[in-house]
């Protein structure tokens, strides 16, 4: 996992020590919340029985300071640390490990706040709407993505031209992007009947989706995007946060956005498409994507909207190297 400009994500410090006999680095953790258990994932040059090698993707486990064993300056490995844990924001940072017993701190920032439109032009969803939300809070917060949701309700069912103008569908998003429902650079939901799926998605006898991100579908004039999202009436308690999952760059679901039959994936997946109303679970790999990633269509709306400082990097869903970890990669819970 590596970023050409340094530090974009985390507070980060290296103080080297003189040497006291012991051969191990300690990486310690700054403003962890309570007695949460943060959640580390390393690439570094590590050392054992004086044999060198990159290790990548190490998933480690710590309340606040945490020894690493010997690392050393990377060497044409690389030299990256991810910290994921609940109630703060996800931290990158890039440390230059020396041949010295080193320390590594890292100061954590508080958990990112998501603001959140909600336009409800179905009536029947208004009860239903903040409980999807209540619901997606959760999840992410369980997963340790480092965000959570405020949200916004506006109940338009009333409103005959609201309900024109949002539609049913993508193709809608330049006359909602020129509206009054509409709030920029900023997520905004839309609880509709029904949903009428793009040309690209239409399947024989498929009149309603669950749900539709439209990161990737406009009106052909107009590019998709990300901050619309269509909530139907036939979606279930989970549809909302699989759709913000697409939303933060899970996507195409063609291409690994879904995690339908992926080796390392389960039904309990958020972002398994068309799933139960009980799916909760990110994989680590996940949670790093929607924190960073930069494609064609927008990457993550954190860093579009300006919530996440960029730029983010490019690792589509089932694309690993040393940049980009395993989609799968997932938490190691002790």
């Amino acid at each position: 996992m590596r970023l050409s400009i340094p530090g974009l994500f985390a507070i980060a410090g290296l103080v080297s020590c003189p040497l006291t006999g012991s051969a191990d680095d300690e990486l310690r953790i700054e403003n962890i919340v309570g007695d949460d258990n943060a959640v580390v994932v390393m690439d570094s040059r590590a050392s054992a029985g004086g044999t060198w090698w990159c290790s990548n993707d190490e998933v480690l486990r710590t309340k606040g300071e945490l020894t690493v064993g010997q690392r050393d300056a990377p060497s044409g490995c690389n030299s990256e640390i991810a910290v994921f844990a609940k109630e703060i924001a996800m931290a990158l940072s890039f440390p230059a490990w020396s041949d010295s017993d080193d320390i590594h701190t890292m100061t954590m920032k508080p958990i990112i706040d998501v603001p959140v439109s909600v336009w409800i032009t179905n009536a029947s969803m208004e009860v239903r709407a903040p409980l999807d939300m209540a619901n997606a809070t959760w999840i992410y917060a369980q997963n340790k993505v480092g965000v959570q949701f405020i949200a916004t309700y506006h109940l338009v069912s009333g409103d005959a031209k609201a309900v024109a103008t949002i539609g049913k569908s993508c193709d809608s998003i330049g006359w909602i992007r020129r509206s009054a429902w509409y709030t920029p650079s900023t997520l905004n939901i839309y609880y509709v009947e029904n949903i009428i799926l793009p040309p690209e998605l239409a399947r024989p006898g498929v009149l309603d989706v669950p749900g539709l991100n439209c990161d990737r579908f406009g009106d052909g004039r107009i590019k998709g995007d990300a901050n619309i999202t269509f909530i139907s009436g036939s979606s279930n308690l989970a549809t909302l946060a699989h759709e913000l999952g697409h939303a933060f760059g899970l996507r195409p679901g063609s291409q690994g956005g879904h995690s339908n039959d992926l080796r390392g994936f389960d039904p309990s997946n958020v972002m398994w498409g068309g799933g139960s109303p009980t799916r909760s679970h990110f994989s680590l790999g996940q949670a790093f994507r929607m924190n960073t990633q930069a494609d064609e269509w927008g990457g993550t709306m954190l860093i579009a909207n300006g919530l996440r400082a960029g730029p983010g990097r490019t690792c589509p869903p089932l694309t690993t190297s040393d940049i980009c970890p395993p989609l799968a990669l997932d938490w190691s819970r002790p």
